[in-house]
């Protein structure tokens, strides 16, 4: 078993949107971890050839603070859920 030292955490963001849903380039407002619950998104990061997938139950940070960013859409029909955790 492998357990972290505790993080500290400003704040705590519920993200709920439809299998639609599209955001263009952006960056996050800080550094966060993304923990998406429910659907599936695509992430497409400038300057990477193909964009990243992550569905129910995947972790990720949001660090691209700088430069254009990234898009984010959601690719399954139906509802997504997703948590953001602000360091």
């Amino acid at each position: 078993v492998s357990l972290s030292s505790p993080l500290p955490c400003e704040s705590v963001l519920m993200h709920e949107f439809d299998g639609d849903y599209f955001l263009g380039w952006h960056n996050p407002p800080s550094r966060q971890y993304v923990v998406v619950l429910e659907g599936e998104l695509e992430i497409s990061v400038q300057g990477r050839d193909t964009a990243q997938r992550f569905a129910a139950g995947s972790v990720f940070i949001a660090n691209d603070l700088q430069g254009t960013g990234h898009t984010t859409r959601a690719i399954r029909p139906g509802r997504a859920l997703v948590v953001n955790l602000r360091g």
